[in-house]
């Protein structure tokens, strides 16, 4: 008949179960200790720690020296004071880990940056004294005389996008060179229209105004309406446009643009 286990030997055999515990509990983490304290401590490579009896042994005094309670990482530096070999090496190795800490955490800090995209080769627009630069130039202007766009759509990105899917080598105009190309465009327009107005028998005017939403802007197209004395034809120009911001369609404004645009 099998012999039941004394008191002290289910007590060893707890005991001995409790410290597995601990054991692997220490295996699966780095840090971390009944005292709170990290065990990558440099001050405890100085002693051996009892976890049993929960006693820190000085190496340095190798064995003249009384067992320390616990491991708690104040005690084992006021203690290792009095060894000052060692107590001078241990202030060495703290001080490299600190450095290697500090260089791991601005690492850790420092913004991830994304890998920038390659930049593909993009082809060369055509130069000033081509052809194509010039016809394009030419073509840009007389859009911008035409409508009510302002000059700076040339400097927008959908705009100079859309150009570039109708020739790769659309070259990118500035808003000065396309003020030059349209003011001669509009000075030659004047000098045809100058010309025609000479020749005709009669002519009248017609001021059409706008204003945009919020009375931000006012508008003015003045139209001339044509006809010819050799043909009796008819014929209509648009003799001006005119933008203004902030400005009434008042009588005395009105007439001021007027004038402003007969004396031209």
């Amino acid at each position: 008949m099998a012999s039941r286990p004394t008191s002290s030997k289910r007590k060893a055999d707890v005991i001995e179960l409790e410290m597995d515990q601990i054991n692997a509990e220490e295996a699966t983490t780095s840090k971390g200790t009944i005292y709170g304290r990290a065990q990558t401590a440099v001050i405890h490579a100085y002693y051996e720690y009892d976890k049993v009896t929960d006693h820190s042994s000085c190496l340095t005094g190798k064995g003249m020296c009384r067992k320390l309670a616990g491991k708690n990482t104040t005690n084992l530096k006021n203690h290792l004071k009095r060894h000052k070999n060692a107590y001078d090496e241990y202030l060495k190795k703290e001080a490299e880990q600190k450095i290697t800490e500090e260089e791991q955490k601005k690492q850790e800090r420092k913004p991830k940056t994304k890998a920038q995209p390659e930049i593909k080769s993009s082809v060369s627009p055509y130069a000033p004294n081509h052809t194509n630069y010039r016809k394009f130039l030419h073509s840009v202007a007389l859009f911008l005389s035409r409508t009510t766009c302002s000059k700076n759509t040339v400097l927008h990105p959908a705009f100079r996008e859309m150009m570039r899917s109708v020739d790769p080598k659309f070259p990118p105009f500035g808003k000065r060179t396309v003020k030059n190309e349209t003011d001669k465009i509009d000075k030659d327009l004047m000098t045809r229209m100058s010309s025609l107005m000479s020749e005709a028998n009669r002519f009248c005017f017609t001021a059409d105004m706008w204003t945009k939403n919020g009375m931000e802007e006012a508008f003015l197209g003045v139209t001339v309406h044509i006809v010819h004395r050799s043909t009796l034809s008819y014929d209509h120009l648009t003799l001006a446009y005119r933008c203004k911001k902030n400005l009434k369609h008042t009588v005395p404004n009105i007439v001021r643009e007027m004038a402003s645009i007969f004396d031209q």
